[in-house]
């Protein structure tokens, strides 16, 4: 009797063990912003279900933590007018394919892909015009909707971009905001001119190397940090000053007391617009990109009426044009990119990144998933 209960005993027990093992299978890790509050946290969810038929189902292996994240992160004005918790954050991303869903032609399993994290409906009149980053019916991934912070991911086919062997997944993985860079830098129109860029995040660093391959004639950098502004240097940048006087002087200077042709704003920051477009040459473009976290003030009639300026929104990317144009530059310019990879990290200490970022001692900051990707 003792004998047929040990069995039962071992039998369950096994049963326990396998079953736990198996749930543990069915989890993945996700970076979520769990309430409405400052941080985010690691937490287990379910794998997701498989690929719809026109879906593919992505293994992460590298994701970037972008300046969106960190409004998401320190939960600003932006972030609570956008945001509805719970919601899993990222958005820039490269991973392989596991799945994919039974429309899926294009694609197959094993191949790298990245993500265009704008979801389009495809039939409003911006989309039908080819300015589908417009599109009113527009949800952003990892903001609108669950993000790319997770083990495992569905994307539409519609979404996604196969990646070239010849750029490396850390790279990959910056594909989104490499082309926020180039969709801002081509609008301002830089060849042969002079330009100044506000804010050297790592938007703004790698749009220097953007603005030299699209034949800027000089370029000058107005930024806070000591650290991005050496980053800045290495990049290209004729000027790289922090912001006041001096910069204000040596960048008038520069362009023979005419002002930059050219703004390209990526700080967000009400002083920093302020300053760029005061500098700002009569007849110039300012393309705006940066964020700000909270409503600015701008004398819109000195600044810009009476000034001549045109002045551009940037938002998203062109798709998939801007794409084309990134995959290019990554190809021929590798360098210009590894230099503001600055941090490559375990996806567990993400916590490191966003103090990385708060206190500006990084450009781009890499979450690596699996330890050899």
């Amino acid at each position: 009797m003792r004998c047929f209960i040990y069995k039962i005993f071992i039998f369950l027990f096994v049963r326990f063990d396998i079953t736990l093992k198996e749930n543990k299978r069915c989890l993945m890790r996700v970076i979520c912003k769990k309430e409405q509050d400052v941080g985010l946290a690691l937490q287990k969810r379910d794998l997701p279900p498989p690929p719809k038929d026109d879906e593919v189902q992505v293994r992460v292996t590298h994701v970037g933590i972008c300046g969106t994240d960190l409004h998401i992160y320190n939960w600003d004005d932006w972030a609570k007018n956008r945001l509805k918790p719970p919601v899993v954050a990222g958005h820039e991303m490269v991973g392989v394919i596991v799945k994919v869903g039974q429309a899926v032609t294009k694609y197959s399993v094993g191949q790298r892909v990245s993500v265009e994290c704008h979801k389009v409906c495809g039939i409003c009149r911006y989309c039908r015009t080819g300015r589908g980053h417009l599109c009113f019916k527009t949800s952003i991934i990892g903001v609108d909707e669950d993000g790319v912070f997770a083990d495992y991911v569905n994307l539409p086919v519609s979404n996604i971009w196969g990646v070239d062997d010849g750029i490396p997944s850390h790279h990959a993985a910056i594909f989104d905001p490499v082309g926020n860079a180039m969709h801002a830098v081509s609008k301002a129109g830089v060849a042969g001119h002079s330009v100044l860029i506000t804010g050297a995040g790592a938007i703004g660093l790698i749009s220097i190397a953007i603005a030299r391959s699209l034949g800027a004639r000089h370029i000058s950098v107005i930024e806070p940090q000591s650290y991005k502004l050496s980053l800045a240097k290495e990049l290209g940048a004729d000027i790289a000053l922090p912001p006041g006087q001096e910069a204000n002087a040596a960048i008038l200077k520069a362009t023979g007391g005419f002002g930059p042709h050219c703004l390209i704003e990526m700080s967000g920051h009400e002083k920093a617009i302020e300053n760029g477009l005061d500098l700002l040459q009569l007849g110039g473009t300012a393309v705006m990109l940066g964020i700000p976290s909270d409503k600015i003030s701008i004398d819109l009639a000195q600044s810009v009426i009476f000034k001549g300026i045109t002045m551009k929104g940037i938002v998203g990317r062109e798709m998939f044009k801007t794409w084309f144009e990134v995959e290019s530059f990554m190809l021929k310019n590798p360098d210009a990119v590894e230099k503001i990879v600055s941090h490559i990290l375990p996806f567990e200490s993400y916590e490191e990144g966003f103090k990385l970022m708060q206190q500006g001692l990084c450009a781009k900051v890499i979450l690596k998933l699996e330890e050899d990707a």
